[in-house]
């Protein structure tokens, strides 16, 4: 019995408390409820929510799969002077058929579906991708 106290006397001699250590025991506040309400929020699907641009570019989206139905080759030589054309210029033709637009025309309404729809960055495309992905999947507007 005195051979363990001094094995025990001896491995505590080498043991060092180091400066950082805890002064006692972390109680742990993970619950079972806390662990049945976090796998609960990673249940959520995460489709539901939209960021603002993917929310902006919807409307857009929906006219250009209304045009895609009747596409022509005035419509693909439209598409094509669109993405040449410099800012200023679509500018002002979205300035130009921005009253027709207020006026409830509907060609004007695509035409400037048109317009936004051309010549976008990579994460104006992105939005619409995602957009494109929404209708698909929820089916609005078909």
């Amino acid at each position: 019995m005195a051979d363990l106290s001094l094995r025990a006397k001896s491995a505590q001699s080498n043991v060092v408390r180091l400066p950082t250590a805890a002064r006692r025991k972390v109680k742990q506040v993970w619950t079972d409820e806390n662990r049945q309400a976090r796998m609960a929020l990673h249940r959520i699907p995460k489709e539901r929510f939209l960021y603002p641009p993917v929310r902006e570019a919807i409307p857009v989206a929906k006219e250009l799969l209304a045009l895609r139905a009747d596409i022509s080759v005035e419509l693909e030589l439209l598409i094509a002077l669109l993405e040449t054309l410099d800012d200023a210029a679509r500018k002002k033709m979205m300035e130009h058929l921005f009253q027709g637009v207020l006026a409830g025309r509907r060609t004007a309404y695509q035409a400037m579906a048109l317009i936004r729809g051309t010549k976008l960055t990579y994460g104006q495309q992105k939005d619409l991708d995602a957009a494109f992905a929404f209708i698909a999947r929820e089916g609005v507007g078909q």
